[in-house]
């Protein structure tokens, strides 16, 4: 199936996506997302749920939702924090957890009759640096490790956008700006030419050599 979900927070599916004209089924009228807001969501992604069974999650601004399709709903999980601008932008299934970010906060969260929540974030032991904050806006899944882009323009304007990334063990820089406030946008790691992050910031387009 393919599932999208639209400015109005409903959610559709079709089971023929590559027709000239895909015929798209409501998936959601138990419960909408517009039923809390449609402008909270920041990100989604696929992870399993209790059952096991794999489940589209929805990042929001207040918390974490899971979509049950047998009941056509969604249903709000344990993860729930205040309200944040930037909480969900980054999210990403990697190894046995969902990663959510909510500014430098990272919760892990591990699906289960109840759930399990670490919190693994870069606002740990005293934090980034000042002239090194900012907000994490994306998570890009690795291989040994996973991706965070750091964007400096939430801070202020002496501070520089950063990569990190985290292997379980803590977390490590892997490039930084060479000029201040300057915004990070998305990015992707493919094997494409080279094993290789590539990742665009307000500065360019850049690429980093992986050694997986």
């Amino acid at each position: 199936k393919l599932f999208k979900l639209t400015k109005g927070g409903n959610l559709y599916y079709t089971i023929t996506p590559n027709a000239a004209a895909p015929t798209w089924t409501v998936a959601d009228s138990g419960y909408s997302l517009n039923n809390f807001a449609v402008d909270t969501i920041n990100s989604l992604e696929l992870y399993r749920d209790a059952a096991q069974d794999y489940v589209i999650y929805a990042a929001t601004k207040h918390g974490l939702w899971a979509y049950d399709f047998a009941n056509l709903k969604w249903e709000k999980t344990e993860l729930s924090m205040p309200n944040h601008a930037t909480a969900g932008k980054g999210m990403v299934h990697w190894r046995t957890g969902l990663y959510v970010s909510s500014g430098l906060q990272v919760d892990r969260y591990i699906a289960a009759d109840t759930a399990q929540i670490d919190s693994v974030g870069l606002n740990r032991d005293d934090g980034l640096p000042t002239t090194r904050g900012g907000e994490i806006v994306k998570f890009i899944q690795g291989y040994d490790e996973f991706f965070a882009l750091v964007d400096s323009t939430y801070e202020g304007a002496t501070s520089r956008s950063t990569i990190m990334s985290y292997n379980e063990n803590g977390w490590r820089c892997v490039w930084e700006e060479t000029a201040d406030n300057k915004a990070m946008y998305s990015g992707i790691v493919t094997s494409v030419v080279r094993h290789q992050l590539i990742f665009a910031s307000a500065s360019g387009v850049y690429w980093i050599p992986l050694t997986n």
